[in-house]
């Protein structure tokens, strides 16, 4: 019989509930057709992109920032602002005063500005040059910039003000060109420019302003434009399709991620995602960026030292990307350039391209893995004998050579709802060419409450499309 296998990551505070797990794999919802000719909507999963390496920044530091202006690749790394050019040649043209942390960065066509928590750096595209505002009327501590209508935009830390540059001039700041988000006397947090509304998030609450052309300060609040929702991490926020994404909080609490719906929040996240982000110790380090893979647009989530978790706005299903060894996914800034996908990593000083039909992290492999729902009898009172289970795949996939020239597919199971586990079994998906291959489990013992965790870490394409149980319900 068919079982329900495939899905998303639902993990529940109790594991008798759900420990569904999908790692490293993304789901997407497609139609078949069964005997009676109607179609069904199913999921399936697929394989998450792996990347090659394109460029050694600075060995040993983080990729800070990356930003796109014209056929140029702008990042920052440890001190160094550095210039790609679209023939790939790299160039240092210049320094920041600090060597650790986020960066964020816009531009106005001419210039780029630079923000680092401390200070703000204005980068003169024609000249290739950088240097630090010296305008004295700068809100230092800036830690997000953005640009709307000629302006460049940032916040002041701990106030409810935003500064505005003059127009198409970052250089130059007026001590009067500022406004306060003041429908709620809380702080703002984090801010982003969408579909050229300004939303000002606060600690508890969120204002979206627009231009209105006045003349003292060109910005006011949108009539109605309110929700009574703030930001828990300012590196959270990013947008797609029309659409802003952040981690949110307000007076009631906080660890849900909201996506808005116009001017009003939508809850995305599950209670089982959000029972993940209350457990740990800090969440206001999170952040956020989104990409567009295909029909797919993901927003990614990463918590440092925890979990990196995303959601596809195709689906409306969340998964979750990890990296060999760690928790969390080691993407720490991305950026869409010459038509590819570029990311930079949190440790390494590494900039790599991302590609969905490539199969390792640079050289290092991916652990994918589909740890399914409780499989039971109705009222749980009987166990299950199983046959065999047969996982309905891809095969046929393997390489010429080397590791995943034999792919293997490693399952093991759970007779009490997750919290134990039987050792491993392996069963190959199929050589090169083997596309008739079935990936079958045999004699696999009884149990109640069972659960199947699947894992796949061979550096090969995986498409799980469904999976069959050969089951019977033990009398006694």
């Amino acid at each position: 019989m068919k079982i329900y296998f495939l899905g998303q990551t639902k993990t529940e505070y109790s594991l008798n509930i759900s420990g569904e797990k999908t790692i490293n794999m993304f789901p997407e919802k497609v139609s078949s057709q069964n005997n009676s000719n109607q179609d069904n909507t199913k999921i399936v999963l697929y394989g998450t992109p792996g990347f090659e390496l394109y460029k050694l920044i600075s060995a040993g530091y983080p990729i800070r920032g990356l930003h796109v202006v014209n056929d140029k690749l702008y990042v920052v790394c440890y001190d160094g602002f550095y210039r790609i050019d679209a023939d790939d040649t790299l160039t240092k043209d210049g320094t920041i005063n600090t060597t650790a942390g986020r960066v964020s960065m816009s531009n106005n066509g001419t210039e780029i500005l630079v923000v680092d928590g401390f200070n703000g750096y204005i980068y003169t595209i024609s000249t290739n040059t950088i240097a630090v505002i010296s305008d004295a009327d700068f809100p230092d501590g800036a830690t997000l910039a953005d640009f709307l209508d000629g302006y460049f935009i940032v916040l002041k830390p701990d106030t409810g003000r935003f500064y505005i540059s003059a127009s198409y001039d970052g250089t130059s700041w007026a001590a009067t060109d500022f406004a306060t988000a003041e429908a709620e006397p809380d702080y703002l947090v984090s801010f982003i420019v969408n579909n050229r509304d300004l939303w000002l998030l606060g600690e508890n609450t969120t204002e979206i302003w627009y231009n209105s052309g006045l003349a003292d300060f060109p910005f006011s609040r949108i009539n109605g434009g309110f929700m009574e929702w703030g930001c828990d991490a300012k590196y959270s926020i990013a947008k797609t399709g029309g659409s802003i994404f952040f981690l949110a909080k307000n007076r009631q609490g906080n660890g849900v991620v909201v996506r808005s719906a116009g001017y009003q929040p939508q809850i995305i996240s599950t209670p089982a995602i959000e029972q993940q982000i209350k457990s740990y110790s800090k969440t206001k380090d999170a952040f956020g960026f989104t990409y567009m893979e295909g029909s797919h647009l993901f927003y990614v989530l990463t918590f440092p030292d925890n979990a990196t978790f995303a959601y596809d706005v195709f689906t409306n299903m969340w998964h979750e990307r990890q990296s060999y060894k760690l928790n969390m996914w080691r993407v720490n800034c991305y950026a869409f350039w010459n038509g590819k996908h570029y990311i930079g990593d949190y440790s390494n000083g590494k900039i790599y391209e991302m590609k969905l039909n490539y199969y390792t992290e640079d050289g290092t492999t991916i652990i994918r893995k589909r740890r399914g729902p409780i499989f039971k009898d109705e009222d749980n009172r009987k166990n299950i004998i199983v046959h065999d289970l047969n996982i309905d795949m891809e095969t046929g996939v393997g390489i010429a050579s080397g590791q995943g020239s034999n792919p293997q597919a490693m399952l093991k199971w759970s007779n009490d709802s997750g919290h134990t586990w039987s050792s491993e079994r392996l069963a190959s998906i199929g050589k090169i060419g083997e596309y008739n291959k079935r990936l079958i489990f045999r004699r696999l013992g009884q149990g109640r409450g069972r659960i199947f965790e699947l894992t796949i870490s061979d550096p090969v394409k995986i498409a799980l499309i469904d999976a069959y149980a050969s089951a019977e319900l033990l009398n006694n």
